[in-house]
């Protein structure tokens, strides 16, 4: 019981000193950050396709009222969605300008001072 008291201790403690730097467990905030920024340009490409798909169905059927209603709506859709992300890509900017927060991710590097992406 002791020695878990006194491993749990030394352990610990440096941390709570800040002597000890803490890393990241396997590079978890880098997996985040590029799990995130790798869906943030899927649903930008998936935003300009739909809209240029409508503007496709939009022209291609343009003899036909109902598919070209179709195109007018996919249309739409794909400003909506762009106006969407240009106005998540806007409010994170100001937030992050206005609180401090820096997004750049640090370089790790190997021992011979190359970056490690």
């Amino acid at each position: 019981m002791q020695f878990i008291l006194i491993f749990t201790i030394t352990a610990v403690f440096p941390l709570l000193l800040y002597a000890q730097a803490v890393s990241d467990l396997f590079g978890l905030s880098r997996l985040v950050y590029d799990i995130i920024f790798r869906v943030w340009f899927l649903l930008w490409a998936l935003a300009i396709a739909v809209f240029f798909w409508g503007l496709v169905k939009f022209i291609a059927r343009a003899d036909d009222a109902a598919e070209r209603e179709k195109g007018r709506t996919l249309i739409l859709w794909g400003v909506i969605a762009l106006v969407v992300l240009v106005s998540v890509w806007g409010l994170v900017a100001f937030l992050t300008q206005s609180f401090g927060i820096s997004i750049i991710q640090p370089v790790y590097r190997d021992k011979n001072g190359n970056p490690v992406y």
